[in-house]
C-alpha cells in the first residue's frame, strides 16, 4: 500500500524546468531546419499522462535526445552520464533542463559508483507522472545494430513500481531512432514507437526473484527496440546488406502491398531495410553458399554500374531518354532556377561550408556529426545573418520593408540553393545516361538482364524468408 507520504507527494505536480521551457521551441525550430523531415510512427503509443519511460537506441549521441523529445509535447527528463556534468557551467544548464546524472565506472576515476541519488530522482519523477528518456545501450556506435542493453531501465521501472505496491502504472515505450544518413544536412529521421511494456506485468516475478525479473524485462525491451530499427548483428554482412538495399530497397518499397499500408515512402524503405538485414542474417546461418553467391553477383553488378558511372535507378526504370530531350530540360529549367539558386548560394555558401569544416574537425566521431553540425550551424548562422542584415540595412538606409523582405529570403534561398545544386548534379548524370543509352545499347541491355536476374533471385529467397518469419514471429512483439 502507498504510504501517507507517498500519497501526498502523488498530488505534487511535476514542474517543467524553466530552461527546458525556453529551449524546447528553439530546439524544435533548429531540428525543423536541419532535418528535411522527422517522421513519427506509432505516436499513439506514448501515454498522454502518467509515468512513462522512453527507451531508445543510441546511434547519434546528443542528437538522439533532441530528436526523441520532438516525438512528444511532454517534457522529457533525460538520464545522462556524469561526464557531461563537467564543467560546472554545463552541469548547471543540464540540471536546469531536467537532466538526471548517472555515474558509470568508466567516468569515475576513484571510489565506488553510487547511483542511489539517480534512482531516487527517477522514482520521484515517475511518481509524479513524469516522462523519462533513457538510452539503455549507454554509448553510441557506428555499427547498424543495437548493443547489449544495460539493466538500468528495467531496474528503474521495477523499483519504482515495487516502492508503491505496483500501483504506479509505469509504461516503458521501446523507441527506434532511424537516420537516413549519418552525416548529411537535410536528411530524414524516423522515430518508430512500439507498444509500451507495462512494468506491473512483472510483479509476481519481481517479488519472487528481482534479478530474474530485471533480466527478462531487459531482454524483452531489447527485442522490441531491435524490431524497430535496422539491426545487423554480423558486421561482416554490412556491405552485402548495403548493396541489396541500393539495388532492391525501392523495388520492394514501391510494391502495391506496401503502398497500401498508408506508410510514407521513407517509412516503407526503413521497413524494407529491417527485413533485408534479418533475411541476410537468416540465410547466412542456414545457407551460407546462397549468401556468398548473392554477394558476388551484386558486387559484379555494382562494379559495372560504377564503371559506366550509372545508378541502379537508371537501369531499374528501363526508359531511354534522348540526349536532345535531357539537354533541353536541363537548359530550360536551369535558366529558370539558376538565378534563385545563385542568389541563395552567394548569401549562404561561406557560412554553410564553414559550419561543415568546423563540425568535422571538432566531432572526431561520426556518431556526433549531426549534433555538432546542428550546434555549430546554429551559432554560425545566428551571428552571420544579423551581421549581414545590419550591413544591408546600412546600404538601404531606412527602407525597412526591403530589409525585411531580404531577411525573409535568406533561409529559403539557402535551402533552395542546396536543392538546386543537387538537382543540377542529378540532371547532369541523367544527360550522361542518355548519351550512354544512345551509344552503348548492348551494354545497357546486358545490365538490365543482369539486374532482372538478381531481382528474381532476391524475390524468390525473400518470399521464403517472409513465410518462415510469419510462422515464427513472437506475438509478444505486437502486444
Amino acid at each position: 500500500m502507498l504510504t501517507a507520504e507517498a500519497d501526498s507527494l502523488e498530488t505534487t505536480p511535476l514542474m517543467r524546468p524553466w530552461l527546458y521551457r525556453l529551449a524546447d521551441p528553439l530546439v524544435r525550430a533548429a531540428l525543423f531546419i536541419y532535418f528535411r523531415k522527422i517522421e513519427i510512427e506509432g505516436q499513439e503509443n506514448i501515454p498522454s499522462h502518467g509515468p512513462v519511460i522512453l527507451a531508445a537506441n543510441h546511434p547519434h549521441s546528443i542528437t538522439d535526445a533532441m530528436v526523441l523529445a520532438s516525438a512528444t509535447r511532454r517534457p522529457v527528463h533525460y538520464i545522462a552520464h556524469s561526464g557531461l556534468f563537467r564543467p560546472a557551467l554545463r552541469a548547471f544548464f543540464l540540471r536546469q533542463t531536467g537532466v538526471i546524472p548517472v555515474y558509470r565506472r568508466s567516468d569515475e576515476s576513484q571510489g565506488e559508483v553510487d547511483n542511489q541519488t539517480m534512482f531516487a530522482a527517477c522514482i520521484t519523477t515517475l511518481r509524479r507522472g513524469g516522462c523519462i528518456g533513457i538510452f539503455p545501450e549507454g554509448t553510441s556506435q557506428q555499427e547498424r545494430r543495437v548493443q547489449k542493453l544495460r539493466t538500468g531501465t528495467a531496474r528503474i521501472a521495477l523499483e519504482a513500481e515495487a516502492q508503491y505496491d505496483f500501483q504506479l502504472g509505469v509504461a516503458v515505450v521501446p523507441v527506434g531512432l532511424n537516420f537516413e544518413n549519418r552525416r548529411h544536412f537535410r536528411t530524414r529521421v524516423l522515430i518508430s514507437l512500439g507498444r509500451p511494456i507495462q512494468a506491473r506485468r512483472y510483479q509476481q516475478l519481481y517479488e519472487d526473484d528481482p534479478a530474474e525479473a530485471v533480466r527478462l524485462f531487459t531482454t524483452a525491451l531489447a527485442e522490441r527496440i531491435r524490431d524497430r530499427v535496422i539491426n545487423l548483428e554480423k558486421s561482416e554482412l554490412g556491405e552485402l546488406v548495403h548493396n541489396i538495399e541500393r539495388t532492391y530497397q525501392d523495388e520492394l518499397a514501391d510494391s502495391d502491398e506496401l503502398q497500401g499500408t498508408g506508410k510514407s515512402a521513407f517509412q516503407r524503405r526503413q521497413l524494407v531495410s529491417r527485413e533485408i538485414a534479418r533475411a541476410v542474417e537468416h540465410f547466412y546461418d542456414t545457407d551460407p553458399e546462397l549468401v556468398w553467391r548473392l554477394d558476388q553477383g551484386l558486387r559484379r553488378y555494382r562494379a559495372q554500374l560504377a564503371h559506366w558511372k550509372l545508378s541502379d535507378e537508371m537501369i531499374r526504370r528501363e526508359f531511354d531518354p534522348t540526349v536532345r530531350s535531357r539537354l533541353a530540360r536541363m537548359l530550360v529549367l536551369g535558366a529558370v532556377l539558376l538565378p534563385v539558386g545563385l542568389y541563395g548560394l552567394l548569401l549562404n555558401y561561406l557560412p554553410y561550408k564553414f559550419t561543415g569544416w568546423v563540425a568535422r574537425r571538432i566531432s572526431g566521431d561520426p556518431t556526433k556529426t549531426h549534433g555538432f553540425q546542428l550546434m555549430v550551424g546554429a551559432v554560425v548562422f545566428s551571428l552571420y545573418y544579423p551581421t549581414l542584415l545590419y550591413g544591408v540595412h546600412g546600404l538601404l538606409g531606412s527602407q525597412w520593408v526591403r530589409t525585411g523582405a531580404f531577411a525573409a529570403s535568406l533561409l529559403p534561398a539557402g535551402l533552395f540553393a542546396r536543392y538546386f545544386a543537387r538537382w543540377f548534379v542529378r540532371e547532369r548524370r541523367m544527360l550522361g545516361f542518355a548519351w550512354f543509352s544512345a551509344t552503348q545499347r548492348a551494354a545497357l541491355q546486358q545490365l538490365r538482364r543482369w539486374r532482372r536476374d538478381i531481382i528474381g533471385d532476391l524475390d524468390l529467397h525473400l518470399d521464403r524468408y517472409a513465410e518462415m518469419r510469419a510462422q515464427t514471429r513472437d506475438p509478444e512483439l505486437d502486444t
